[in-house]
């Protein structure tokens, strides 16, 4: 017999998400009608005075606290999720933090800057600390971070490659989130996170890009499984 150590964690596709049981079997999870498996799409918020840029598998940032987000339905947001996993990939440049989660509301063009977020949970990286984090935007916009982990990260620059972050999401008091990081692409996907943060059915899909002047990039596969409430 031979054995093939961390294959389950090498598994593509939706393989690894099941074996963990967060897809398929009796999830109810079904893939959303805003997942761009190869060629990105136009974003329904954009955050007021970015710059946006759209290149088939590439969506480039750069701004300064600015964010788009897509709607979980591929329509006008109305339909609300009370499970989710979303799946992508981040390249930081410079910036000091990228991520991308789920929010319980709907953004427009123009809304602000991700100051202005509400009731939204990303999955971030933070250049500055060295940190992997679960980062919360309470319903006053208030920020908070729910989760840490500064052992295993390190700085990024304009060459680190391609990194996949994944937040799984369940509403509920408590709810649960698992965080998971992928580190290039020899990496295994790895869960550092798994926390019951209070948390209400979400609607959008989040994106936390460029920081302070700063640029970054979210590139496909960007993948959101659901159930719908």
């Amino acid at each position: 017999m031979t054995y093939h150590p961390l294959a389950e964690t090498h598994d593509t596709g939706t393989a690894y998400w099941e074996s963990l049981g967060l897809l398929g079997g009796s999830t109810g999870m079904s893939q959303l009608p805003c997942s761009m498996p190869t060629v990105m799409v136009a974003p329904d918020g954009t955050s007021t005075g970015d710059t946006f840029t759209l290149t088939d598998s590439v969506y480039k940032v750069v701004g300064n606290k600015s964010g788009v987000s897509w709607n979980l339905d591929g329509d006008d947001g109305s339909t609300a999720y009370t499970k989710t996993l979303v799946v992508g990939y981040l390249h930081g440049n410079d910036t000091i933090v990228c991520g991308m989660g789920v929010s319980e509301d709907i953004y427009g063009t123009d809304y602000g800057s991700t100051d202005d977020w509400t009731n939204t949970l990303t999955m971030v990286s933070r250049d500055y600390t060295n940190a992997m984090e679960i980062f919360k935007w309470d319903g006053s916009s208030n920020q908070t971070i729910l989760a840490s982990d500064a052992s295993i990260y390190s700085n990024l620059t304009a060459p680190f490659p391609l990194f996949g972050v994944a937040l799984y999401s369940e509403a509920g008091s408590p709810g649960v989130q698992k965080g998971f990081v992928k580190f290039g692409s020899e990496s295994q996907w790895f869960q550092i996170h798994s926390i019951t943060e209070t948390q209400g059915n979400q609607k959008s899909l989040m994106f936390f890009g460029a920081y302070y002047s700063s640029t970054a990039r979210l590139v496909t596969p960007v993948m959101a499984w659901g159930v719908e409430a």
